[in-house]
């Protein structure tokens, strides 16, 4: 799947079960450049990426603003380990496409009995129609999707 004119490309592999639900990579490729992030289905949908070089963790963020998701890049300890962590509602606030390729992993995790079904269901409508992180927005400047409408 690509993201318009921005060149990005969007795809997931590796749906897996973990202690506390179920797991799938998303993928993220512009410029030659893929990244490679992991989705956990917990309580929320957590997308986590981690490194121990700042710039490839700067890359990520970069290609997840491209993908309309507001990410920022954080250090862990005195180890040097650089990440990235974003939950349900500002992955909701992404372009359609990405939310599309989320709700993919959802519905193959529900499939495979990896989460439950009613928590599921949650993410989907966030994930189909789209949210605003801000809460309570109404803004015409921020361009989320819920201004939108």
């Amino acid at each position: 799947m690509r993201l318009g004119a921005r060149g990005l490309g969007i795809s997931w592999e590796r749906p897996r079960p973990t202690k506390s639900g179920g797991a799938a990579d998303l993928i993220i490729s512009g410029g030659g450049v893929a990244v490679k992030y992991n989705v956990y289905l917990r309580k929320d949908i957590l997308l986590i990426f981690r490194s121990t070089d700042r710039s490839r963790a700067e890359l990520a963020a970069r290609h997840l603003r491209l993908a309309g998701v507001t990410a920022e890049v954080k250090r862990e300890g005195v180890e040097g380990m650089w990440y990235i962590e974003v939950t349900t509602d500002r992955l909701a606030a992404g372009r359609e496409e990405l939310r599309k390729v989320l709700a993919e992993i959802v519905k193959r995790a529900v499939e495979n009995d990896l989460v439950d079904a009613g928590k599921a269901e949650r993410w989907l409508v966030k994930l189909e129609e789209g949210s605003c992180w801000r809460r309570n927005c109404r803004s015409t400047v921020c361009g989320c999707p819920v201004a939108a409408r």
